[in-house]
């Protein structure tokens, strides 16, 4: 359920023009390089401009050689060109320029999945499940294109119109609108109420606007019945702004507590405290984790911990506890660079080691085993100042460990259900597009009310599937988890994505714990 894949934890952003020459000078004082290295470096440039016997791109050499020597910093540091600030500028700041739907790449047909409620493609009447076959003219179907290059032809500036061609299979027919652009806001939080007296609400980053989705969602959880405990859900959560981590931790104290300890590698130390005006202060608070909970999910979580204000349910977290700041390049790129770490309230550093290398840190990420807890070697300091920077000395996993695991009892079903779950939701908006007229037509609460035999028609539909693609041998094992499935994703379609979540932990093992740990307080 990971929507996007390039965050930031903390920094502005700084987009104006130095020359290219300035770049390479900025980084390399930055990083405290010493001026004879700086004049090689110089010396260089202007030689191979200068004299060197062919003509050569020297803005593309240096552009290269910039993002060679980012790469070499640590996993965290990287070169942002202009196009992808851009994205990660309209992913934090939570809103875009758009039609208002969300989509996916079906058959190689661009395939509607959801429509903002309210939106431009629903005020125009576009469903669920329509193919967007043309936008302004240029085809849209076989032709391979990415997210990327799709989503450059639907969006455009405020109240500008793209002509859309579509099909729609209930009826068969191909027809044509018109559609004005508009602020479309991209949701970090899903919030309902869990069970009595009991709110669950899902981060799904740190974004600009999230503190305020955060309160928003809280306060009408509190409305008609006053909540005593709270599921706060950081699983697959990979950060954000460090000051929405803060605000967020803010929420949950009554008297001054430390959040979190920043440092540089000069020793320049910054503490973040609460400040006694949050909106949950008292009360059972449960924070659900996982191996892909990074950053400043792991400020959240390691603030709650070691404060003793709430339990930890999950798996070891992700393990980055480095801080990022967007520093100019020219020409609208940024360099992404490591400018101090951070250490929660106790003084623990939880940054994992990367001596292996970039490409292992993150292939241990993605590794179910590595993030079982058991045994973990916790890096405790009691004066930051005796910390000296050198990422590369760090010679233990990292992360935050939970105070109650989630065991995985067979990895390997994990795998079948990632597989699974690509195919369910693909069959889901085919079948749906097929069976639109005839499907369930009641409230959001009838529908999460129905059995899930009401779904045994699909699953048939999707076993034939499988038979026909011969990916399974056998579906029995994974029946009930297929039509439960089949449910979350129609929800999805007919009532929105806090649908889905509401259907997925209803059989979901973290929440299961979370529920069992509220019964026995």
């Amino acid at each position: 359920m990971n929507r996007f894949n390039i965050y930031i934890i903390a920094g502005l952003f700084f987009v104006f023009g130095i020359t290219i020459g300035v770049n390479m000078n900025y980084i390399l004082n930055y990083l405290g390089f010493n001026s004879d290295n700086l004049k090689k470096y110089n010396s260089l440039v202007n030689y191979v401009k200068n004299r060197y016997y062919a003509d050569i791109n020297i803005d593309s050499l240096v552009d290269e050689s910039t993002k060679e020597l980012i790469q070499k910093l640590d996993p965290h540091s990287a070169h942002i060109s202009k196009k992808e600030l851009s994205i990660i500028n309209e992913t934090m700041e939570g809103v875009f320029v758009g039609i208002g739907i969300s989509f996916k790449m079906i058959n190689d047909s661009l395939t509607v999945l959801s429509v903002m409620k309210n939106g431009p493609s629903q005020i125009a009447g576009i469903y669920p499940g329509d193919r967007i076959l043309i936008a302004n003219g240029d085809t849209l179907f076989n032709k391979n294109l990415d997210n990327n290059e799709i989503i450059s032809k639907l969006k455009g500036k405020e109240n500008t119109v793209v002509d859309l061609d579509i099909y729609r299979n209930s009826n068969k027919k191909i027809f044509s609108k018109k559609i004005s652009r508009g602020k479309v806001p991209i949701k970090s939080v899903i919030a309902y109420k869990l069970m009595q007296k009991t709110g669950y609400i899902k981060v799904e980053r740190f974004g600009k606007n999230t503190h305020d989705e955060f309160i928003n969602s809280f306060r009408k959880l509190n409305e008609n019945e006053k909540i005593e405990n709270l599921v706060l859900d950081l699983r697959n959560n990979p950060g954000g702004f460090l000051f929405s981590a803060e605000k967020i931790v803010d929420q949950f104290f009554s008297s001054k507590k430390t959040i979190l300890i920043t440092e540089t590698k000069r020793g320049v130390r910054d503490t973040f405290f609460t400040t006694n005006k949050g909106v949950f202060r008292k009360g059972n608070l449960y924070i659900l984790v996982n191996g892909q909970s990074a950053s400043a999910s792991e400020v959240v979580a390691g603030a709650v911990q070691d404060n003793k204000r709430g339990t930890i349910i999950g798996r070891r977290t992700f393990g980055k506890g480095l801080v990022q700041q967007h520093l100019p390049l020219g020409g609208g790129d940024v360099v992404k660079l490591t400018t101090s770490r951070y250490y929660t309230p106790s003084g623990k550093s939880i940054q994992r080691s990367f001596s292996d290398g970039n490409e292992e840190y993150f292939n241990q990420a993605n590794n179910l085993n590595y993030h079982d807890s058991e045994d973990i070697n916790k890096l405790k300091i009691k004066d930051s100042s005796n910390i000296k920077y050198n990422s590369k000395n760090e010679n233990f996993r990292g992360g935050i460990s939970p105070d109650i695991q989630v065991k995985i009892a067979n990895k390997s079903d994990e795998l079948d259900k990632s597989i699974l779950n690509n195919m369910i939701t693909n069959f889901v908006y085919t079948y749906l597009d097929s069976n639109r007229d005839n499907f369930f037509k009641g409230s959001k609460k009838e529908y999460l009310n129905l059995s899930i035999d009401y779904f045994d028609t699909a699953y048939q539909k999707f076993k034939k599937l499988n038979s026909d693609k011969k990916l399974f041998d056998d579906l029995s094992k994974n029946k009930t988890y297929i039509k439960n499935s089949i449910k979350a994703y129609y929800g999805f379609l007919l009532f929105g994505e806090e649908v889905l979540f509401e259907i997925f932990n209803d059989d979901d093992e973290y929440i299961k714990i979370a529920i069992n740990s509220i019964n026995k307080s």
